[in-house]
């Protein structure tokens, strides 16, 4: 059927060949014009995916640096996971950069499916960073590819989060964004870097003479043949090392990471020794450090607000530095709520840049750690009556559901009330508690019901419906965990 629909679409191609004038003598040459394509239904496609090529400049017209796709069919959701499912489990040959070009090919199919699709997308990209899933089997890549892929995979995925007319689309592709890498930046430096300070340092590289040192030329290999985001947490840690002369600094900060020394000797390209100290590397790995920062870090507060500085007004962005500088004050969760409003039209702007997305991500994530940081029990009720409409703030920001909008608002004109604690305040404070509880158990149930995982032989019965084992098929993929 493939055959005979690509047959189908050359015959198609070939008739819509004749320019503008030819077909309708009098007509510019440089009127716009489509071409309509008609595929019996048995030979239609799923999709059809292109390049525009305009003749006059001699130039192809890409969507996004990837192909247009048009999806001619009504997607089926199991056979797009069938595909990951197969290519994750028994593809000899496959990891992070596989991975991430797979996710460029399926995405729309997934934006198609709805809620169902992009929860699936969310947790299959969960599980890829949480190292759940092989980032590397029996297969290399230069760091530029995988840079390039990051970037190209983010973009789209800040593209449905802009958007996508469903909001669960947005959603969910919010949720995706929060746990890739930025991607972009210069690979070929990530490449050259790593040589360039073992070369400038006198430093043994191959058959380079020079001293030799263990820990830098695993690194250098890693590097070269599979470049992924621990490479920056590997920086962060030798720097830490250096700085002190004490490797139990070293393993503190990769252990804070989740990078254990039985993960790096198992990886293909394995660190076993441990870093010397050359105390000298210090500002050229700082520099490195930033290198790799900037491409595989990904809603990380500090990276995040550097790569966006110039995509926002000058008075917003002193007071997001003047946030960063003081993040740990007592006023920064009220402060982080305020900025999160204000970048909002900056990121909802079409064609914005991913890195106001991802700082927006940034903000929303250390506005939450600052709230569950707070021990309750020490608070007033007026404390909490404040932290209450932080909450829903941020969760309002970032839910993309009337629902939340409605009971933030509810709360807000609660919090409002000069009338505070009295017994018709208390009241209304009761019923908007009542209700902020339904909304949000909804809004969670929502999430659940799409991302937990269920045993296989005992489906639950959002995969009854849907007849495909989503999520679940693809968590019983990672062996049982301690």
């Amino acid at each position: 059927a493939d055959s005979a629909a690509t047959d189908a679409l050359q015959d198609s191609s070939a008739t819509a060949a004749p320019t503008a004038t030819g077909l309708y003598p009098g007509v510019p040459s440089d009127t716009p014009w489509c071409v309509t394509l008609v595929f019996p239904e048995l030979l239609c496609p799923g999709r059809m995916v292109f390049v525009v090529h305009q003749r006059d400049v001699d130039a192809w017209v890409r969507d996004h640096g990837a192909n247009f796709s048009l999806q001619l069919r009504s997607p089926c959701l199991s056979d797009m996971v069938e595909g990951v499912m197969a290519a994750e489990s028994s593809y000899e040959h496959w990891g992070l950069l596989h991975r991430l070009q797979r996710v460029l090919e399926v995405l729309d199919t997934a934006e198609a499916a709805g809620a169902a699709g992009m929860a699936f997308m969310f947790t299959w990209l969960r599980f890829s960073s949480n190292k759940l899933l092989d980032w590397q089997r029996c297969f290399s890549y230069q760091p530029r590819d995988v840079t390039w892929a990051q970037q190209q995979v983010v973009e789209r995925f800040a593209e449905k989060a802009r958007s996508a007319a469903d909001p669960a689309v947005r959603m969910y592709s919010r949720m995706a964004l929060s746990k890739m890498s930025r991607g972009g930046g210069n690979g070929d430096e990530i490449r050259m870097g790593i040589l360039n300070i073992m070369r400038d340092h006198g430093i043994k590289e191959g058959n380079r003479g020079g001293l030799d040192e263990p820990f830098l030329e695993q690194w250098h290999q890693k590097i070269h043949q599979c470049s992924s985001p621990e490479d920056f947490i590997i920086a962060e840690a030798y720097l830490a090392y250096l700085h002190s002369a004490n490797h139990d600094d070293w393993w503190r900060v990769l252990e804070k990471n989740g990078i254990s020394k039985e993960h790096m000797e198992s990886w293909e390209q394995p660190i076993t020794a441990l870093p010397m100290h050359l105390p000298q590397l210090i500002q050229a790995i700082q520099h490195y450090h930033w290198v790799l920062k900037t491409c595989h870090a990904g809603a990380e507060l500090d990276t995040a607000l550097t790569c966006a500085q110039g995509f926002v007004d000058p008075d917003l962005r002193w007071h997001l530095y003047d946030l960063l500088a003081n993040r740990n004050a007592w006023w920064a969760p009220g402060k982080t709520l305020e900025l999160r409003r204000r970048l909002k039209p900056y990121w909802q702007a079409p064609g914005s840049s991913r890195d106001l997305l991802l700082l927006d991500i940034a903000l929303e994530s250390w506005l939450r750690m600052l709230i569950e940081r707070q021990d309750k029990r020490e608070l007033s009720g007026d404390d909490l009556v404040e932290l209450m409409g932080l909450v829903l703030g941020n969760a309002a920001l970032t839910g993309d559901s009337d629902e939340l909008q409605l009971v933030c608002a509810q709360w807000e004109a609660v919090r409002a009330n000069p009338d505070r604690w009295s017994r018709a305040w208390c009241l209304a404070a009761s019923a908007a508690l009542a209700r902020v509880t339904l909304a949000l158990s909804a809004f969670a149930d929502g999430l659940c019901g799409l991302v937990q995982v269920c045993h296989p032989s005992e489906p639950c019965p959002l995969c009854c419906y849907r007849g495909v084992l989503v999520v679940c098929r693809l968590a019983w993929l990672v062996p049982a965990q301690d």
